[in-house]
């Protein structure tokens, strides 16, 4: 990724929301970031542009998901434990997941939770994931699936 994207908040200004993992995050902003701090940051960027939702997945770290609420709100949602075969399709999953949660009624970070067992669960086939059900992705759940609410001030 040797180039960012020119204009790129004109562009997010007409999203809803906007996934991205930490090396297009870091292409994006044209920086190099290394910690939770810095990926927070971008995400607010992405909301002030207008996005109501903005994700960046960390792989082994979880995601940032910062969304639209009365106030913004920046959390951190633990990565799923899974056995990684291949990483191909986890953020498409990931969206499928988090879209199909959001279409239900379920709250963004609940969303967020359900895209991310559903990524975690992808990794684990090598190619596209075959059989998954609604029961394979329960099951999958962590039961201490806890999301840290994180503390961010704009400069």
């Amino acid at each position: 990724y040797p180039r960012g994207w020119d204009r790129w908040e004109e562009y997010l200004a007409h999203a809803d929301a906007v996934q991205m993992n930490k090396d297009e995050c870091r292409v994006l902003f044209k920086k190099n970031i290394s910690d939770v701090e810095g990926f927070v940051e971008c995400a607010a960027a992405v909301l002030d542009t207008g996005a109501r939702h903005a994700i960046i997945t960390l792989r082994n770290q979880g995601l940032i998901l910062a969304h639209r609420t009365p106030a913004d709100e920046y959390v951190h949602i633990p990565p799923v434990p899974c056995t990684v075969r291949d990483l191909s399709g986890s953020g498409d999953a990931f969206a499928a997941g988090f879209l199909v949660g959001l279409h239900e009624g379920k709250s963004p970070i609940d969303a967020a939770k359900q895209g991310g067992v559903l990524a975690a669960l992808n990794t684990e086939f090598v190619g596209y994931m075959k059989g998954v059900t609604r029961q394979m992705i329960a099951a999958r759940t962590p039961k201490d699936f806890e999301h840290a609410v994180l503390e961010y001030k704009s400069a």
